[in-house]
């Protein structure tokens, strides 16, 4: 294994109390393991939809160029009063402002009302896309997007970043329209359990 998973494995005993969290950690790392090569890493790991601190802190003490992405402003300001670095906006395919359905359960906040079955809340975010957040300032080597259904926007708002960079992509939920054009941009469509792994030729530059 290479030192970045035997680091990770180190952490996660110390703050992951969950084996579902750890089984997901060790999947989604299985695969940057088997497709990063270890010179890629100098780019950067955008987190999509962090939620809470024990679900995140794996990836941003693993990897130095680590930026996360949270709707939920509670959320977004325990992290940042950690000292992560997470900025609060909803990833989507336009700007401006939408409406997050705050549920019950941590973790399950939606942009999609029918998505939450215990909302408690709402509350109005700045929308910003992958492209316009990294256009000429990022190179992206990981986007990890967990959005509770919102996934495909997401998508559609980093085409050029995915046409650019390349970078290896861990998906919760993949919508069927969108994988034609993955596998055009030279991807392979992979499913685990309910993620998917999406792999393709890194340009390397």
């Amino acid at each position: 294994a290479l030192p970045i998973l035997l680091k990770l494995q180190d952490l996660m005993e110390q703050v992951i109390a969950s084996e579902r969290h750890r089984q997901d950690y060790i999947r989604i790392l299985h695969y940057i393991d088997t497709y990063t090569d270890i010179k890629y890493w100098k780019g950067h790991f955008l987190d999509i939809g962090v939620h809470q601190q024990q679900e995140m802190c794996l990836f941003a003490n693993t990897f130095a160029n680590y930026i996360g992405y949270e709707a939920n402003p509670y959320y977004c300001n325990e992290l940042l009063n950690a000292g992560y670095n997470v900025e609060n906006y909803i990833i989507s395919d336009n700007e401006g402002q939408g409406i997050l359905y705050v549920s019950g359960t941590p973790g399950y906040d939606s942009l999609i009302r029918s998505n939450v079955q215990d909302v408690i809340g709402e509350v109005t975010v700045p929308c910003q896309t992958i492209d316009s957040l990294c256009k000429d300032k990022l190179r992206v080597d990981i986007l990890n997007i967990d959005v509770e259904g919102h996934d495909g926007n997401v998508i559609l708002g980093a085409r050029q970043t995915i046409e650019k960079h390349k970078p290896l992509i861990v998906i919760e939920h993949l919508p069927d329209y969108l994988k034609p054009w993955l596998m055009s941009q030279g991807y392979i469509l992979t499913q685990d359990q309910d993620w998917f792994c999406i792999q393709g030729e890194k340009n390397d530059y």
